[in-house]
Parts: structure tokens; C-alpha cells; sequence
């Protein structure tokens, strides 16, 4: 099995500074739209009826 951290393919990004690295419900949100953005694909396993993942899938829907 290939290693993508060995082969240079692996690349990690993170949304926050070392100043704010501690999660904050606000911070998880933008978190999860800049992730959504760079996604190709988008698939959801559990929307909860007017929670956080409905509220970021019609904000995506919404771009599309």
C-alpha cells in the first residue's frame, strides 16, 4: 500500500491559526463550509431536522 505522506500526495490544510485552536461551535461551522467548498462531492450520513448539517446543506445548495 502506498503511503501519500511518503509519495508527497497527503496535503492538510486547517482553517484555524495557532491563536484559536480550540473548537468552538461557531469555528466547527466555518470549519465545515471551507471544507464544503473545496469538496468535488458532498454526502451526508445524519441531518437532524433543523440542526447544524441542515443549516450547512441548504447553505451549499444555495451556492449550487
Amino acid at each position: 500500500m502506498k503511503n501519500p505522506l511518503a509519495d508527497g500526495r497527503l496535503l492538510v490544510l486547517t482553517f484555524f491559526t495557532k491563536a484559536k485552536n480550540r473548537v468552538t461551535a461557531e469555528r466547527a461551522a466555518r470549519r465545515n463550509e471551507f471544507v464544503a467548498a473545496l469538496a468535488v462531492e458532498i454526502w451526508f450520513a445524519h441531518i437532524a431536522p433543523g440542526g447544524e448539517m441542515q443549516r450547512l446543506k441548504q447553505k451549499i445548495a444555495a451556492r449550487h
